[in-house]
């Protein structure tokens, strides 16, 4: 856990013809990165133990209408601020947990409440960040989000840039810092390739493996033991391998032995991952582990994309996908399993793909039936958006859009959504399913938790109870429910509710 130290003002400037956005009062988390020696990121999240407050400078005195919707398009707030020497003090008497839209002065900005997550290092939930570009003082809006861990690469063609055996890892370095000042615990993928060894291409002869494997042992001796596991490469059945060894199983087994050998010789208690396959391949998975794989890995990571990044993770389904690996992995390991971690999962908000409100489902959706199927860790694919373009895939899988010039970070719905999911899944182990495919998923936990959605038209079903039950929506709005003659109608829809209460029967 951290302190809660006093709320701190950042500056954010929003041009429009007739209002400045120029301060943002953000939340005590972002507070308490400051009070570490970090700077903070500017953006429109809090946490629903203030009220969202925004200082906006108006060309001259007046008095502006505001509106609030929220992810419905319902208004749930509205009112008058006035504007005093050109400076407008708005407090919004708004604590519910939501993702919410400001509309002012012809600007609609995206903004969320969520709620405090306990810092439990071990949690489950994790996200990708680019190293490379991404802002190493993201590590507040992570841990707002739920989120304790990221995944990066440390790419071995930027730290062995030009001399053999030469490494230079700054680039990196304030990511890793600012990880460890967190509490953030960092996955690192090694990839790809360097033009030092083997013509550039993927390693394919001993010379490659070896100089792969010491770049590997470079990363450990530079970071030390703020590095507990390391992935070997990704997506190396795709197009990330190439020349003599593309997407060659056999190929990668070497290259993962002779990097899992050196790793372990310097490191043993590092968690060696090994994998990574682009979607959820398994006839390259069993190759893997018909030369061997199983015995130079400590995990098994897969990144089971759907087709196009369009259909929704039922359609695998994603459970029953993680536990044919499972089946596959103890086929090939003496009956034994391994730990299979979802190293990384997405959905692009554009391009004819998902809406930014079904990106908020598959994600909830995808981590629940992982988590059924026995998942020990899930990394979102990723945290903000690689650019600004609305027509180009990558540039739209972000849970945050990217800043614009004025340097500020807006959350999308699935932003929210993770943080309600992180909340409401703490301390809380699954237990049991009882789904009803394809138009029920009821995905029960201890102490009385269903998590229940339908991936199709809302329908509605009768909780059978003789008490009251707690339903929070998927971005946070939480409502009770009291029985009627033992009964409660719902109305299920595609967005993940949690339900808490005893509940004996969910019927259609």
């Amino acid at each position: 856990m951290y302190n809660k130290p006093s709320l701190l003002l950042l500056h954010i400037f929003i041009c429009c013809p007739l209002l400045v956005l120029t301060n943002i009062c953000i939340s005590p988390w972002q507070a308490h990165i400051h009070a570490t020696g970090l700077s903070t990121i500017p953006s429109t999240i809090f946490q629903d133990t203030n009220l969202p407050t925004f200082t906006l400078q108006a060309p001259a005195s007046g008095t502006l209408n505001f509106i609030i919707t929220n992810l419905d398009d319902t208004t749930v707030l509205t009112g008058v601020t006035h504007s005093i020497n050109g400076t407008i003090q708005l407090v919004l008497p708004l604590q519910s947990d939501g993702y919410y839209i400001l509309n002012i002065a012809n600007q609609h900005i995206p903004f969320g409440i969520v709620p405090p997550v306990s810092g439990n290092t071990q949690s489950p939930f994790g996200v990708e960040s680019h190293l490379e570009y991404n802002d190493s003082h993201l590590a507040p809006l992570i841990l707002a989000g739920g989120m304790r861990a990221v995944r990066g690469d440390i790419r071995w063609s930027i730290v062995e840039p030009s001399m053999q055996g030469h490494y230079t890892f700054s680039l990196y370095d304030p990511w890793i810092a600012s990880m460890q000042q967190n509490g953030i615990t960092p996955l690192i993928t090694l990839d790809y390739t360097n033009s030092l060894y083997d013509n550039g291409m993927t390693p394919y002869d001993t010379s490659g493996y070896k100089a792969f494997a010491n770049y590997a042992r470079a990363v450990l001796q530079h970071y030390g033991s703020a590095i507990k596991a390391l992935e070997v490469y990704n997506e190396y059945n795709d197009h990330f391998s190439n020349g003599p060894c593309a997407k060659n199983p056999a190929c990668y087994v070497q290259l993962l032995q002779y990097t899992y050998q050196a790793v372990k010789s310097v490191r043993p208690d590092v968690t060696i991952v090994a994998g990574a396959a682009s979607e959820s391949a398994l006839d390259w998975f069993e190759r893997l582990f018909q030369n061997g794989a199983l015995r130079y890995a400590d995990v098994i990571s897969d990144h089971p994309y759907t087709q196009q990044q369009t259909s929704p993770p039922e359609s695998g389904p994603l459970d029953q996908q993680m536990a044919s690996l499972e089946t596959l992995i103890k086929r090939y390991n003496h009956g034994q399993p391994k730990p299979i971690w979802l190293s990384e999962l997405g959905w692009p908000t554009c391009c004819k793909h998902v809406t930014e409100r079904q990106q908020a489902d598959y994600l909830v959706r995808s981590v629940l039936l992982a988590r059924s199927a026995g998942v020990r860790k899930f990394f979102w694919y990723d945290l903000v958006n690689d650019g600004s373009s609305t027509t180009d895939t990558e540039s739209n899988f972000g849970l945050l859009n990217l800043p614009d010039s004025s340097n500020y970070y807006t959350p999308k719905p699935a932003y929210v959504a993770y943080a309600v999911l992180a909340q409401q899944l703490n301390g809380h182990i699954f237990t049991t399913n009882h789904s009803n495919p394809p138009d029920i998923y009821d995905e029960l936990f201890n102490n009385d938790l269903h998590v229940m959605w339908t991936p199709l038209a809302a329908r509605q079903v009768t909780f059978v109870t003789p008490w009251p039950v707690t339903v929070t929506t998927m971005t946070g709005n939480t409502k009770t429910y009291t029985p009627t003659n033992g009964r409660i109608s719902f109305i299920l829809t595609q967005d993940p509710c949690y339900v808490h209460g005893f509940i004996s029967a969910v019927l259609p």
